[in-house]
């Protein structure tokens, strides 16, 4: 994720009031973060990748400020699903153990979010976060090993989820990419 850490309390230093958002999608669940400790106001994932659960759960935390901000703004939010004065309600309900939606719930999608939350918990997150850390080295050594050259270039600014790695000079990609699914590898072409 790079050092979100240390840009957020420059951020905060600079300009105490700013809101500061992360998206963690990639890293949620498997990267160290710690929302509070280091002071965000917003942090976005989706259920697809580090959280382990199929895809079509967003997931989203926000400070006591950002809340504020929010309810002070004068123009609607742009659409319904982003306005949280639909949202707040039925979260409060349920965080007083009573139902409450507006729609039909993604009941497979919330079970199988409880079942990767309970596995974080069991495994501890300080392990997996170690885990994450181990698999990202491994996988960069291995890139390095190939000669490859990754994106960043300075290891400690790299993801430990996701690696981006330049093709080599005269290596047609689509090529690549072709062969690659054929052996049941799917690289991503970066669109």
């Amino acid at each position: 994720m790079g050092d979100i850490k240390s840009l957020a309390a420059e951020i905060r230093r600079v300009s105490p009031d700013t809101l500061i958002a992360v998206d963690g999608v990639c890293a949620f669940g498997a990267e160290e973060f710690r929302f509070d400790e280091w002071d965000f106001d917003c942090a976005m994932t989706g259920s697809q990748k580090a959280m382990n659960v199929p895809p079509g759960l967003a997931m989203l935390l926000f400070s006591e400020r950002a809340l504020d901000v929010f309810s002070k703004r004068k123009t609607p939010p742009g659409t319904y699903y982003s306005d949280l004065t639909n949202w707040i309600p039925v979260l409060k309900r349920y965080e007083n153990r009573q139902g409450a939606y507006f729609g039909t719930q993604a009941t497979n999608l919330c079970c199988g979010l409880h079942v990767a939350l309970s596995k974080l918990h069991k495994m501890g997150v300080e392990n997996v976060f170690a885990h994450t850390k181990d698999v990202g080295n491994r996988m960069r050594a291995a890139i390095k090993a190939m000669n490859l050259e990754m994106v960043p270039s300075e290891p400690e600014r790299c993801s430990n989820t996701m690696s981006a790695v330049y093709y080599p000079e005269g290596l047609d990609g689509n090529r690549l990419r072709d062969e690659m699914l054929e052996r049941g590898v799917m690289i991503s072409d970066s669109r």
